[in-house]
């Protein structure tokens, strides 16, 4: 983790070079410094929500508070499952393909070519491919 304080102090410290590729350079580490710091609240929310997937959000003081009381850290493991249900049916819903008719008499040729589409992708493992939104069929 990049310290602000240094990162500050490291910008009063630069000056003006002369030469162009010196000055880019500078540019660039400023332009890095500035992504870092900006990004830094971003990161340490993914680390946390990594830890909390992969049932590790124990503090290093809870952890001690534990051991002294002669505790095991168990944790039970709902978060990831409800992660891994949710993000499921979202891939589930957004690649199970329906047609609609056009016409009030084409219901039944709708229901055909809904079957069709879904026993195509069944077969060629295109659960992954990104559907365009058409005239014969909307995602549900």
């Amino acid at each position: 983790m990049i310290n602000l304080d240094t990162a500050v102090a490291n910008y009063a410290s630069y000056e003006s070079p002369s030469d162009t590729a010196t000055s880019k350079l500078i540019i660039r580490r400023r332009e890095f410094e500035d992504y870092c710091s900006a990004k830094s609240r971003e990161i340490e929310e993914q680390r946390q929500s990594w830890r909390y997937y992969h049932v590790d959000q124990w503090t290093p003081e809870q952890l001690k508070v534990l051991r002294k009381r002669h505790q095991p850290p168990i944790t039970f493991d709902r978060t990831g499952r409800k992660i891994d249900s949710l993000s499921g049916t979202i891939r589930r819903l957004r690649t199970d393909p329906k047609c609609y008719p056009n016409t009030p008499n084409g219901e039944q040729g709708a229901e055909v070519a809904t079957q069709v589409i879904r026993t195509i992708n069944d077969a060629s493992f295109a659960e992954d491919l990104p559907r365009r939104a058409g005239a014969w069929h909307r995602h549900r």
